[in-house]
């Protein structure tokens, strides 16, 4: 799964960058910012650190209340990124981040160099933007992955891919109750996931804030983080 998505899409997209940079103002925007500007957040370090990721503004709107509540004492370094520059320009002073940036192009140095340089103690993505590089890495340190708001893929890729792809989360809390039944149609038992489905949105920041509290006195007490988490 690694080789062939770094193969077929990593590699033949790096060959046909330039080419979007000329087309897409927006994307050369991105990546030039990208290049002035390398990762090098201030944050302090006797706090514990939680990543939140979206690709745009809309779907960061659906992390603040979640941002607010976990860290309205501010016991967190709270570092957001974006794939796109609506989300990271109308966000990039976001008074709740003690850092906003891009989330750099999905290879394995970039991610590796991303999540070295943040230590993330617990990662939040919303809905969909999940990359494989940067997720895999989180799992291979065994940094907890929650997906917030999520819903089903509108891309068709196989069903190998998803599992897989989702098989990275803790834990996934949907939009809809047709959202719940495409992931429980993905059998991720194997991948020891926890689904959840909760409605209205207070509940949902409630449920959220309580397991990455949960996930953060762990770590601060040295324990074993479990990879799957029962109500």
């Amino acid at each position: 799964m690694s080789k062939l998505y770094n193969i077929l899409f990593i590699f033949l997209f790096s060959i046909i960058k330039p080419l979007i940079k000329f087309v897409l103002p927006k994307f050369k925007q991105r990546e030039d910012y990208i290049k002035q500007n390398p990762i090098k957040p201030l944050l302090d370090s006797q706090k514990k650190t939680i990543w939140f990721h979206a690709a745009s503004m809309g779907e960061f709107e659906q992390a603040k209340p979640v941002i607010e509540k976990i860290n309205k004492d501010k016991q967190y370094n709270i570092v957001c990124s974006f794939y796109s520059p609506s989300g990271f320009e109308n966000q990039k002073n976001y008074k709740y981040a003690d850092y906003t940036c891009y989330l750099s192009f999905d290879t394995k140095k970039n991610a590796k160099h991303f999540i070295d340089t943040i230590k993330p103690d617990a990662a939040v993505v919303i809905r969909y933007d999940l990359w494989y590089n940067h997720i895999s890495e989180l799992n291979k340190r065994c940094i907890p992955l929650f997906l917030l708001c999520a819903t089903k893929p509108k891309r068709s890729f196989p069903q190998s891919y998803y599992k897989k792809i989702y098989g990275f989360c803790d834990t996934i809390i949907t939009m809809s109750q047709n959202d719940t039944h495409y992931f429980e149609s993905l059998d991720l038992k194997s991948y020891q996931m926890k689904k959840s489905y909760l409605k209205p949105l207070k509940n949902l920041i409630k449920l959220v804030s309580k397991r990455l509290e949960l996930y953060m006195y762990h770590t601060s007490q040295s324990q074993k983080i479990s990879r799957s988490y029962k109500n």
